[in-house]
């Protein structure tokens, strides 16, 4: 992230859910040192939405993650999504609603990154289709696809064609 700041000294870094902002920034040199910000967990929900609403590129280098709520919810509030192929940002286009990494490295992550701030224009195209992309992410079609699935699995256990949906839909 360094390397990222210094080619683009208009940025600001923030660090989302993280403890102790005076011992992240340290971690950082002291040339990009006062544009890193660490919101701590106990922080993150009052200033999420605020700071989502100033984000325009929202970085997610995860090597695991069971859903990457962050993810949505950052695509929810317009920011472009950088991202690992972990959780729900494998679901995504690549290039189209999400920059997602051939791997999870430094290097990649600087190289995706660089590339996308400087191409102003993909960087909108890519926030306005993740933005489109997470307005059908509902609970009651989760819940139904879950549904269908474990019924469908019940009836392959029982040596039946399929399974039978319970709650009516």
């Amino acid at each position: 992230m360094p390397e990222v700041l210094r080619r683009c000294p208009e940025w600001r870094f923030v660090l989302l859910g993280v403890g102790g902002g005076d011992m992240v920034r340290a971690a950082f040199p002291t040339d990009v040192r006062e544009r890193v910000t660490a919101i701590s967990p106990r922080e993150r929900n009052v200033a999420l939405r605020k700071e989502y609403a100033k984000l325009r590129v929202l970085v997610m280098p995860s090597i695991y993650e069971s859903f990457g709520l962050v993810a949505a919810e950052s695509m929810a509030c317009g920011c472009a999504l950088v991202a690992s192929r972990v959780g729900f940002p494998a679901c995504l286009e690549d290039g189209i609603e999400a920059e997602l990494l051939g791997e999870v490295s430094a290097k990649c992550l600087e190289e995706t990154l660089a590339a996308l701030l400087a191409s102003p224009e993909r960087m909108r195209r890519i926030a306005a289709a993740g933005q489109r992309r997470v307005q059908q992410l509902r609970w009651d079609k989760a819940i139904d696809r879950i549904e269908l699935l474990y019924s469908t699995w019940l009836g392959q256990h029982r040596g039946t064609s399929g399974g039978v949906r319970s709650r009516g839909r």
